[in-house]
């Protein structure tokens, strides 16, 4: 039963999934997904060294109340839920009926199990209270948010005064990462930019917007904080 309740100097929502290809690359056909390929994928989706890096560049403390969105399989949830210790929690939400019912799942097997809190939800209806929200991590979510100037209101809400957020974005466009394909990805859905001016309009500090790298991929981030 569930318990209650850096890298490149690129501006803000210029990342480098905006190149042209190059002529090598727009020579090659599409690689086609292979068994093995889709294999990789599961791990990374299960347990993800990016998911870890951007936990850990949040630091979650001791008793501190962390908020997930689009948590998928869980793997950021379940790290940050080893931190924040017997007094803090986490609250994973998605909206997807499959990845909450993998987290649901995967959550007996936890030592800190009682932490975890997996809720049906999006990020323009948060279902928590008001200034409960220490940290706020958002992983590959951007592109699949509805409407960022709602999501960015909905934080400001829920976010504690100095509280903190970071949002995480793959480029699978970037040679280096591990799941890069020669034909360039365009997602559907917002871009970085429109985000941060959301989050500025919601009264948040945006303190960095780049392209880096965590754990060992290439990935676009945005740091925001409010005011104490």
């Amino acid at each position: 039963m569930e318990p209650d309740p850096i890298p490149s100097t690129a501006a803000p929502g210029k990342a480098p999934s905006s190149r042209e290809p190059s002529a090598a690359e727009a020579a090659s056909p599409p690689r086609r997904t292979s068994p093995a390929d889709m294999v990789r994928f599961a791990k990374h989706l299960w347990s993800s060294e990016v998911n870890r890096a951007a936990v850990d560049r949040l630091a979650p403390e001791n008793g501190e109340h962390l908020l997930d969105l689009g948590a998928g399989l869980g793997p950021a949830s379940f790290h940050a839920a080893a931190r924040v210790g017997a007094l803090g929690s986490v609250t994973a939400i998605d909206p997807s009926r499959f990845m909450r019912a993998v987290m649901f799942a995967r959550r007996p097997f936890r030592s800190n199990r009682r932490r975890i809190r997996i809720r049906d939800a999006v990020a323009e209806a948060l279902p928590v209270a008001d200034r409960s929200i220490d940290a706020v991590v958002g992983l590959n979510v951007v592109h699949l948010l509805a409407d960022p100037e709602s999501s960015a209101s909905e934080l400001a809400r829920v976010v504690r005064p100095g509280g903190r957020i970071l949002f995480v974005e793959e480029d699978i466009d970037d040679p280096g990462h591990v799941f890069h394909q020669p034909t360039p990805h365009s997602p559907d859905g917002p871009g970085l930019d429109e985000l941060v001016t959301a989050l500025e309009r919601g009264g948040f500090d945006v303190e960095t917007a780049h392209h880096t790298h965590f754990g060992g991929q290439p990935v676009n981030t945005i740091t925001a904080a409010t005011g104490r």
